[in-house]
């Protein structure tokens, strides 16, 4: 029997060191997502027609948010470099979209809750990835709202647009309420493949509408739910 010679087998274990060491950063793909609502969960009716899966692609500083079902499309175009959003709707026949720049988007956050961000230092994994969890809570609330975010995946300060800007990397586990309608959401898989330019431009199709008045066409078709 051939032995191994002691310098090859402590090459070969560092080698091994390194690679299981090494931090993984991922730099575009696709999230694909589990949407729920827990408070439709009784009305199957509604519960059946919402939409269940979102998927989101990103590369660089770009990053699609699309959820699409049936007749239903709804795709958020984000840009974090320039600051810039693009919104695309459709239902049936109700198309639309809409465009806000950086003097738009830079006064968002006056609109958003005044939350508090407590990181656990709790660790898991997710997807594939290593997550940790931050708890968010709300002046006036009893119930705090369970984040999991990874950070190897490098999309540059992904959360600038949301309630959740102070999250410091891309979330695969959270719960939010979106016109008045409470959503979880989960990642299931990350599909790695390269993202084509042609995939984050933004789609202007039908009506140009300004962001007051795509928010008041949201409201009034979340309304339609209750």
């Amino acid at each position: 029997m051939k032995q191994i010679p002691i310098a090859i087998l402590i090459f070969s274990i560092c080698i091994v060191s390194s690679c299981a060491n090494e931090k993984k950063e991922i730099k575009e793909g696709e999230i694909v997502y589990e949407l729920d609502y827990p408070d439709f969960k009784d009305n199957f009716f509604i519960y059946g027609i919402l939409p269940k899966e979102m998927r989101l692609l990103f590369k660089g500083d770009e990053s699609v948010s699309a959820i699409n079902k049936v007749m239903l499309s709804n795709e958020l175009y984000v840009n974090n470099k320039t600051k810039e959003i693009n919104i695309y709707f459709k239902n049936a026949d109700d198309v639309c979209y809409s465009y806000l720049g950086k003097s738009e988007t830079d006064n968002m956050d006056v609109n958003y809750p005044d939350f508090k961000f407590t990181f656990t230092h709790k660790k898991d994994t997710m997807c594939g990835f290593n997550v940790e969890q931050v708890l968010v809570s709300k002046p006036g609330s009893s119930t705090d709202i369970e984040i999991w975010f990874t950070k190897e995946i490098k999309i540059s300060n992904p959360n600038w647009h949301t309630p959740f800007r102070d999250v410091p990397g891309v979330m695969l586990s959270y719960t939010m309420t979106r016109y008045g309608m409470k959503t979880t959401v989960k990642a299931t898989k990350f599909i790695a493949r390269e993202i084509k330019v042609s995939e984050l431009k933004p789609r202007k199709e039908g009506v140009k509408m300004n962001f007051d008045d795509y928010n008041i066409k949201m409201f009034q078709l979340f309304k339609s739910f209750e």
